[in-house]
């Protein structure tokens, strides 16, 4: 992929020299289950599925993946025809699909049936190591019965299985006893990120993620002391542990390879911009047409230069500034 970002570059910024995206998320419904204090579903204008006919025209406009994310705004579970959104996946080739999901409907058919539908990841989100900070943070949820659901999952399929957790202010003390329960329910990798750091003028702070969760914010001697705790305990329990901690940067390539796709095939630079951003509509354009379009080229123009660095980039990753770790 860098090749062809370099390509782009100093080929005169011509688009197709691109490709079409290797990165893709595809948010299969925005609707959720959980009141989660660090989301912003809550700024969504509607609520709602993608249809299957409208996911499968968007699989028929890909060219080769890496990486296929269902996941978005919402709980992906909570639509009905989610295995078949995955065996069509599965069918057409695509084996990078990545699912991510709260855990509490990973049960019964559903269960089953996307243990066989080939599944490329599964992405379980547990934000914490006790179920104190984990169901303050994820209102709704039920520690115990997401470790159930993700134990027996794992016991019935051959995919990979990994817990997804967010670090922040809150949670970091209890992160290092995250491994213990991961290896408890047989499931051997963990993949930890920050909260986005969205600083608009919001004022429900106990809604939306503001400066209070961010774990940036902690004293780099207590983030790096909590850190060296998990890596320890990951060690200890036999557990993988990915980090991935990349908020503040000074460049983003992110639009030259990847894009999300919303429940209504909006398309946005990236995830963590979402619907405030809108580059066109897969359905209604084409994915070529929005990929190659002047909305997602004049965007990635402005990344070239830290002067021209769009307001929303700069807030939602710090980017431009340099690295603090």
């Amino acid at each position: 992929m860098r090749a062809r970002e370099l390509a782009w570059q100093f080929g005169g910024l011509d688009s197709r020299l691109l490709g079409l995206p290797r990165l893709v998320q595809v948010e299969v419904t925005n609707r959720c289950d959980l009141f989660c204090r660090t989301c912003t579903r809550q700024k969504l204008p509607d609520y709602g599925d993608m249809a299957f006919d409208d996911f499968a025209r968007i699989v028929a406009m890909l060219g080769p993946v890496d990486r296929l994310w269902l996941a978005g705004q919402g709980e992906s579970l909570l639509h009905p025809e989610l295995p078949r959104m995955v065996r069509l996946c599965t069918e057409r080739g695509l084996t990078g699909t990545v699912l991510h999901t709260n855990g509490m409907h990973l049960e019964g058919r559903v269960l089953d049936e996307l243990a066989d539908a080939g599944l490329g990841e599964l992405n379980v989100s547990v934000d914490g190591g006790t179920a104190v900070e984990v169901e303050y943070l994820r209102d709704g949820v039920d520690l115990a019965r997401v470790l159930r659901n993700a134990a027996a999952f794992a016991r019935r399929s051959s995919t990979p299985v990994a817990l997804y957790s967010i670090l922040n202010r809150m949670n970091h003390a209890s992160m290092p006893l995250l491994p213990a329960l991961a290896a408890g329910a047989g499931i051997r990798r963990i993949r930890a990120t920050e909260t986005v750091p969205f600083r608009d003028s919001s004022t429900e702070r106990a809604v939306h993620d503001r400066r209070e969760y961010q774990f940036a914010s902690l004293p780099k001697v207590v983030r790096k002391r909590t850190l060296a705790a998990m890596r320890r305990a990951a060690q200890e329990h036999g557990v993988v542990l990915e980090m991935y901690l990349r908020w503040d940067r000074r460049r983003c390539r992110d639009p030259m390879r990847r894009l999300y796709l919303d429940a209504r095939g909006n398309a946005t630079p990236c995830c963590r911009i979402h619907s405030e951003a809108l580059m066109g509509n897969v359905l209604q354009d084409g994915l070529r047409a929005v990929w190659h379009g002047t909305a997602m080229t004049q965007w990635r123009e402005t990344l070239l230069d830290r002067a021209q660095h769009p307001r929303i980039c700069v807030e939602r990753c710090n980017l431009g500034v340099q690295r603090t770790r």
